[in-house]
């Protein structure tokens, strides 16, 4: 959700696996939960 923007950017971080990439991204949002998005390429 657009409300959502004013997460912090905790950490940025990429990987080379084999053929495969993953770019791990975690925050903390307005209520203090840390999420991770991970996205991977193939």
């Amino acid at each position: 959700a657009v409300e959502e923007v004013e997460e912090e950017l905790e950490e940025i971080e990429t990987e080379v696996e084999g053929e495969r990439e993953e770019l791990r991204i975690r925050f903390i949002n307005r209520d203090g939960v840390i999420k991770e998005l991970i996205i991977i390429y193939q």
